[in-house]
């Protein structure tokens, strides 16, 4: 069997050359040869002799060149995702963010002076790749009052909630896993199941969130790796 993406970066890769041409509605045609002869002949141009001559620039054929992984995220969904947020009649919460008016810049931009003067900084990061101890500490001490016993050392500090799905996915999740998502669900969480070509199962949900009086027939039919 040959990949999907394969055969696609294999018809992009013939139109970069030159060698193949689409019609919609109609296919995608072989052009003539003398087409392509006539295409690959360099076009002569006379430059003063003082001129420095430039150096030929090649283009990485980048159609082949990416994984299979990349070519799975549909970068343009979450683009128009974001484009629709801006207009003043619509309220999307695809994308998770938040209204800029409710954002307090005053307090943040105090809190961050407050906190560059109480220590000295060289530029140089103080904190592991786990995230600030002080803080993973809180987290930890917060998450308990939330019924979650953890320890210090089982919190990471991460940029958002997309970086933490795309880590979990990439530890956890092969291509063809089940992964169980409410009906709506996280946008980009979609985007990188779909990169992981993960098989994404949507289940109903109430008015408290997914519908667990359901989820048991789903995790018996579908033997989910991720919900």
């Amino acid at each position: 069997e040959v990949n999907r993406t394969t055969v696609l970066q294999a018809y992009q890769q013939l139109k970069d050359e030159g060698l193949i041409a689409s019609k919609v509605g109609k296919g995608t045609f072989v052009l003539p040869l003398q087409h392509t002869e006539t295409a690959r002949i360099p076009v002569v141009r006379h430059k003063p002799i003082d001129e420095e001559p430039k150096p030929s620039v090649v283009r990485p054929p980048w159609s082949v060149l990416f994984s299979d992984y990349s070519n799975r995220f549909t970068y343009h969904d979450i683009a128009s995702a974001e484009r629709a947020q801006r207009g003043d009649t619509i309220i999307d919460f695809a994308t998770g963010s938040p209204n800029p008016a409710d954002i307090p810049d005053d307090l943040l931009r105090s809190v961050s002076i407050e906190a560059f003067e109480s220590r000295e900084f060289d530029g140089q990061p103080e904190s592991p790749i786990e995230g600030f101890d002080e803080l993973r500490a809180l987290l930890a001490e917060h998450m308990s009052t939330r019924g979650v016993q953890c320890d210090v050392r089982n919190v990471m500090v991460l940029s958002g909630s997309e970086q933490g799905i795309d880590l979990i996915v990439r530890a956890f999740v092969n291509p063809g896993d089940c992964v169980l998502v409410e009906q709506s669900t996280f946008f980009p969480a979609l985007q990188t199941f779909r990169s992981a070509d993960a098989r994404i199962i949507g289940v109903p949900v109430d008015e408290h969130g997914m519908r667990t009086d359901l989820l048991e027939g789903y995790c018996a039919r579908f033997r989910p790796k991720l919900i």
